[in-house]
């Protein structure tokens, strides 16, 4: 798996849900943030094309890409990777992360996805090839998209427990990552026990 971590200094708009924000104010009005009676909210990203949002709860976070479409971060990761630059802009902290792309070779990470039934790759339907159950709903993606993986988590013999991950649009991954070396000189991806 290539590794590729956000550009240096990238700052978005995000706020945190239950706040009040003018953001969350804009976004409920819009209707790409909806409260649920039960308390928990969803978030209608590119990626939620089944009718229903991404599933999050107050206290988590929702950023705004590049073209200014919602999308969650649980609290405890927008946290720990985000630096708050005033004014309901955040710059995240470069973390390098995994990515894959239909057409990669296959790895470890996407290989246990798959097998577990976490990702599934449907090559006959260029706009939504990449579909994952992740935020409590059915994401999609296009052929072209990436496959970010976040965190992997590890048992004790080394083998795959658990895997973080989302998609991300091609034109954002462009936009706003940068590929690491190939060489070998890229940081190691973030392995969690």
């Amino acid at each position: 798996m290539r590794q590729a971590v956000k550009r240096e200094g990238t700052l978005g708009r995000a706020c945190r849900l239950g706040d009040g924000s003018p953001l969350e104010e804009r976004l409920l009005r819009e209707g790409t943030l909806v409260r649920r009676e039960d308390g928990a909210w969803e978030v209608f990203s590119l990626e939620a094309k089944n009718g229903t949002g991404e599933l999050v709860r107050s206290g988590d976070f929702v950023k705004l890409d590049t073209d200014g479409r919602p999308y969650p971060n649980e609290r405890a990761y927008f946290e720990a990777h985000h630096e708050d630059a005033g004014g309901g802009f955040y710059r995240q902290i470069p973390v390098p992360v995994g990515a894959w792309r239909i057409g990669d070779a296959m790895c470890e990470e996407i290989r246990f996805l798959l097998e577990t039934g976490r990702l599934r790759i449907d090559p006959g339907d260029p706009g939504r090839a990449l579909s994952a159950e992740l935020f409590g709903t059915v994401l999609s993606a296009a052929a072209d998209a990436a496959v970010v993986v976040y965190s992997v988590a590890r048992d004790e013999e080394g083998g795959i427990r658990d895997i973080s991950f989302n998609f991300v649009a091609a034109e954002e991954f462009a936009r706003t990552y940068v590929w690491l070396g190939e060489e070998g000189d890229a940081p190691s991806m973030q392995q969690n026990g």
